[in-house]
């Protein structure tokens, strides 16, 4: 391997944990909003069952699912790690906008979050 090739390699696996890492806020909110009380799985998406296929949390669940550390992030094509990122985005994105945030000036972790991923996304979509 010449150094082109490692260095191209080492810059790859450090977006990867940069990306798995911009993961984790959008794991704990997505979590704190979800209403398990009623959930024979507790959250944990199951694509077999029919209860999870017609649930009204099933693409959070899902999501969630698919992208918990048990999930071997660290294993998964950064493209698949990067759509996770973007939709996790369009979901934080939506919910500053319930709480009538203005997420380009307002300081909540949530808002930062957001613009944080926006600029980590533009950046890994670089050429």
């Amino acid at each position: 391997m010449g150094s082109g090739d490692k260095n191209n390699e080492e810059a790859r696996e450090s977006m990867r944990r940069v990306l798995i890492e911009a993961l984790e806020y959008p794991r704990e909110l997505v979590r704190n909003n979800l209403e398990l009380d009623e959930c024979p799985h507790a959250g944990l998406y199951d694509n077999e069952d029919g209860n999870c296929i017609a649930c009204p949390q099933q693409s959070e669940c899902e999501w969630l699912y698919n992208n918990e550390g048990f999930a071997a992030l660290e294993k998964k094509p950064i493209a698949k790690i990067l759509t996770a990122l973007e939709i996790a985005a369009d979901y934080v994105a939506a919910q500053v906008t319930y709480w009538e945030h203005d997420s380009r000036r307002c300081g909540c972790t949530s808002c930062s979050w957001l613009r944080d991923a926006l600029h980590l996304v533009d950046e890994a979509r670089a050429p």
